[in-house]
C-alpha cells in the first residue's frame, strides 16, 4: 500500500489524503453524531411522557386528599377543571372563555390528535363535563389539529 501511495504524483497524494480525512469525518459523523441526536429525542420524549404521567399522578393525588378531606359535594369551577385536564394531557391552551350560562370556549393549535382524544376522555369520564361541540382543522404538522371546543359542566 505504501509503495502505491509513494508512485502517485504529488496531486493524487493529496487528493487521496484530502479523500481519507472526508471519509474519516464521514464515519465519525454517521457512527457518533447522528446516533447521539436520535437517542437525544428519544430522551426527550421520554421526559414528556414522564412529565405527563406525574401530572395525572399529581390529579389524581389532589382527587384523593378532597376526598379524603371530605370536599366531595364541591363542584369546582369549569375553567380550573379545564386547565386542570389540559396540564395532565400535556396540552397547551391558546384561548379559554368562559361564558354566562356556564359554559366555556377551548382553543387548541397544533396539538396531537391522540392527546386530544384523552383529554375529552378525562374531562366527560373523570371532571364530569359535556361536550357540546368541536370543530377541528388539519395542524401545521402530522398528526396535529386545531381544535375549537365548546364545554359545559354535567349535570
Amino acid at each position: 500500500m505504501k509503495e502505491w501511495f509513494e508512485r502517485l504524483t504529488a496531486r493524487d497524494q493529496v487528493a487521496v489524503l484530502m479523500l481519507t480525512v472526508f471519509l474519516a469525518i464521514f464515519i465519525l459523523l454517521k457512527s457518533i453524531v447522528l446516533p447521539l441526536n436520535q437517542e437525544q429525542e428519544l430522551l426527550r420524549q421520554n421526559n414528556q411522557d414522564v412529565a405527563a404521567a406525574l401530572a395525572r399522578v399529581d390529579a389524581k393525588a389532589s382527587q384523593l386528599i378532597a376526598l379524603r378531606a371530605g370536599e366531595t359535594g364541591v363542584q369546582r369551577n369549569i375553567s380550573s377543571l379545564i386547565t386542570d385536564a389540559s396540564e395532565v394531557q400535556g396540552l397547551q391552551v391558546q384561548r379559554l372563555q368562559p361564558n354566562s350560562r356556564g359554559e366555556a370556549q377551548v382553543r387548541f393549535e397544533g396539538v396531537d390528535f391522540d392527546r386530544l382524544l384523552k383529554w375529552f376522555d378525562q374531562i366527560e369520564y373523570e371532571d364530569n363535563l359535556v361536550v357540546i361541540d368541536v370543530a377541528l382543522s388539519q395542524g401545521g404538522r402530522l398528526g396535529g389539529v386545531n381544535a375549537t371546543v365548546r364545554v359545559a359542566q354535567g349535570g
